[in-house]
């Protein structure tokens, strides 16, 4: 037999061991860790930017000074911003209970398609375990809006490609 071949039901086993809720879980956990970093390096650079703004002082140049100011504040201004949506998605993504067993999708699904797994929480995009690819979804991402309510059996159109459901959990 060939090496690939052997990989590849060594790993539907492990799938099958670990249980689709468990791969929830797993998923939801990476996904947790990577924003926690994200949250950490966003607050860490409103910080430095905190620090920069308040240790300009003013100097001759008078209007110049100010402009650089206004820049560095409309810069914080961005980061908060971006530190408000990423605990957002924390605060969405920590409430989902992945023990939850859905037989049609929703937030908190985890969906198998002859093209690959989705699971739809908050859009974060592609993650990897195991060697197998998942895309975090939100539910009001396009294909989110498609897999909505859809269960085993059921297909979707996307982008000019067609989706088989093979399994929602």
């Amino acid at each position: 037999m060939k090496k690939g071949f052997l990989f590849c039901i060594f790993k539907y086993e492990i799938q099958l061991y670990l249980g689709l809720n468990s791969i929830k879980q797993n998923i939801k956990t990476e996904v947790l860790r990577q924003l926690q970093l994200k949250i950490k390096d966003i607050s860490n650079a409103i910080t430095l930017l905190t620090d920069s703004r308040d240790a300009d002082t003013k100097s001759s140049a008078g209007d110049k000074h100010e402009t650089s100011r206004a820049k560095i504040q409309t810069e914080i201004d961005q980061h908060y911003k971006q530190l408000i949506n990423a605990q957002n998605q924390k605060n969405c993504l920590s409430n989902i209970d992945t023990k939850h067993i859905h037989s049609k999708a929703d937030v908190g699904s985890l969906i198998k398609t002859d093209k690959g797994f989705f699971f739809i929480s908050t859009g974060w995009g592609r993650i990897q375990i195991l060697d197998e690819n998942y895309f975090v979804i939100s539910i009001e991402s396009p294909i989110g809006r498609l897999l909505k309510n859809k269960k085993k059996g059921d297909s979707i159109q996307f982008r000019n490609t067609a989706y088989d459901i093979l399994g929602v959990s």
